[in-house]
């Protein structure tokens, strides 16, 4: 008896789902981007980039973290360096410059970090990105 009621109310919940997500209405990416995080990293828009989120914290005495989640148009070269955008936390920004590199899946990335703050990324090895728009989730961990 127990399990037949477990059961019902299992139906239930997954009607409830069915029903009130018909109501629920999709982001778009417009108000995805107007909505981000901009108050320690700023996208370079001017270069077409467009953020979805960004945190950049602290993250020990000595270092911080930034995690960010960038889209671009696939229309330019990802083997030369594409500046993405800048720290704008002053306490966040590394005193000297660093390369770092990150794996997506089973493409290599070098993300360098100049002492102003910018943010540059390339491709370094693996398939090419063919998606268009181009959507890039990071996340490292980098001196100050």
């Amino acid at each position: 008896m127990y399990k037949r009621i477990l059961k019902i109310k299992g139906l239930i919940i997954i009607l409830d789902l069915i029903l009130s997500s018909t109501y629920i209405q999709a982001q778009s990416d417009s108000i995805a981007f107007a909505a981000a995080d901009t108050s320690h990293f700023s996208p370079n828009k001017d270069g077409g980039w467009q953020l979805f989120n960004s945190y950049v914290s602290n993250y020990q005495s000595d270092s911080a973290r930034l995690e960010l989640i960038i889209q671009h148009a696939n229309n330019i070269d990802w083997t030369t360096e594409q500046l993405i955008g800048s720290i704008s936390d002053s306490s966040l920004i590394p005193s000297q410059g660093q390369n770092i590199s990150f794996t997506l899946l089973t493409n290599n990335y070098n993300l360098r970090l100049d002492t102003s703050g910018r943010c540059y990324i390339r491709f370094v090895n693996g398939d090419l990105p063919t998606d268009d728009p181009f959507v890039i989730p990071l996340k490292i961990l980098y001196k100050l």
